[in-house]
């Protein structure tokens, strides 16, 4: 399973979001989309990749929509993944949901 999330401006909501992510067994990789914020955020959120955590910038904030299909157009090119969770990052979300 690969996650998917959107980020603007909001590095605090999504660091908090992915970090529990990364001790998933049923997380392969984590893909963060930042929708180019106007803050810090992308470069914050770029100091968090490892093999498991991937962050990718948005020449334009594309909106939800515009977005979160740029990620899921980047994740399938690069993974073939069979499914994709696309999740917002104020969202708790268990394994045991996965």
């Amino acid at each position: 399973m690969i996650v998917l999330v959107l980020n603007y401006n909001d590095f605090e909501t999504t660091e908090k979001f992915i970090r529990p992510l990364e001790d998933y067994k049923t997380v392969e990789h984590i893909v963060v989309v930042d929708n180019h914020s106007s803050d810090d955020s992308f470069i914050r959120l770029k100091a968090l990749e490892s093999e498991k955590i991937e962050v990718i910038l948005s020449e334009k904030n594309l909106g939800y929509g515009g977005g979160n299909n740029l990620g899921i157009r980047y994740i399938c090119q690069k993974y073939a993944p069979k499914r994709i969770l696309l999740c917002n990052p104020d969202v708790i979300i268990e394994e045991s949901v996965i």
